[in-house]
């Protein structure tokens, strides 16, 4: 991605991390519901008249249309706008968008250079910048978010936490008590996903649950998965008496390429990371971060 995409992509990530706070009524306090449909952190929005889903992921460094939905709502890729993709089981070229109108909640705003891919769950797939930008909490068991003003609220981290080269956050993670850097995914909508090399490292399989024929398809391709079931895991003051995690077969080389070039979700090889943390272990969770501060905390309602 050249200078000017980037810029685009910046200013389009402030812009709606506004309109997501328009998007619906806040509460007293701040809160605004999401849809939370599968686990996704998302709202409603159209272009063209087309219903969009917009989902918010600390995951992605840059914005993303899906292929479908850029045909349904006539979004049309501008091939003088390359852009290089990767993702855990590959990457691929695609293309930036051409400029097209979001409306939300009747708020409408110009979008250019996002990414259109090949697949995904989502329609449009805001990343990274909203949560540089602000303190962002997501409340999982009640379905709602806000966005905070840094310089207003104080907060410490009550687990490790490493921030990669590219402003990714990884969260320190005991699997049968091994270390695992695990990085801080709204976007992963499953199980924690864990970097095969650590599974072969620490000797992990053992651990898998049989399973046949059981694939899954990400932003740009779709991989063979195997599933382990864990008795032992902690994060920060938080231990699990179990855990469901996933590897993908041959996912080690997608998962260690470098963002500079590709804006992948998982960053490269010196930052030792070794998987994804989502909506599995999310969804039990008050998460509070700062971004920008390398800061995370974790919050268990019934505490």
């Amino acid at each position: 991605m050249d200078i000017q995409q980037w810029l685009s992509v910046t200013v389009v990530f402030l812009s709606l991390a506004v309109l997501a706070a328009r998007a619906a009524e806040p509460d007293a306090a701040g809160w605004i519901a999401f849809e939370g449909q599968g686990g996704a952190v998302s709202f409603s929005g159209s272009v063209n008249g087309e219903p969009a889903r917009i989902m918010l992921d600390s995951g992605a460094s840059i914005g993303v249309v899906s292929g479908p939905f850029s045909e349904r709502a006539g979004i049309e890729p501008d091939p003088r706008r390359p852009i290089q993709v990767a993702g855990v089981f590959g990457e691929t070229r695609v293309y930036g968008s051409r400029p097209f109108e979001l409306v939300l909640n009747e708020q409408k705003l110009n979008l250019a250079d996002l990414a259109v891919v090949p697949g995904g769950n989502f329609d449009i797939l805001l990343g990274r910048w909203i949560f540089e930008q602000v303190v962002v909490q997501i409340d999982y068991p009640n379905q709602r978010i806000r966005f905070l003003n840094r310089d207003t609220v104080e907060f410490e981290s009550n687990v490790e936490v490493r921030s990669t080269r590219y402003g990714a956050i990884l969260i320190e993670t005991l699997i049968q008590e091994k270390r695992a850097w695990l990085m801080l995914d709204t976007g992963n909508l499953g199980t924690v996903f864990l970097n095969e090399r650590f599974v072969q490292n620490h000797e992990l399989q053992d651990f898998e649950v049989p399973m046949e024929g059981f694939e899954s398809s990400g932003v740009i391709q779709t991989g063979e998965v195997r599933m382990l079931q864990f008795d032992s895991a902690q994060i920060g003051p938080y231990r699990f008496g179990s855990l469901l995690a996933s590897y993908g077969v041959d996912s080690s080389r997608g998962m260690y390429r470098r963002e500079a070039e590709t804006g992948s979700r998982i960053r490269r090889a010196q930052t030792r990371n070794d998987g994804l943390l989502g909506y599995e272990i999310l969804r039990n969770f008050l998460v509070t971060t700062d971004f920008r501060n390398r800061k995370v905390h974790l919050h268990l309602p019934q505490d």
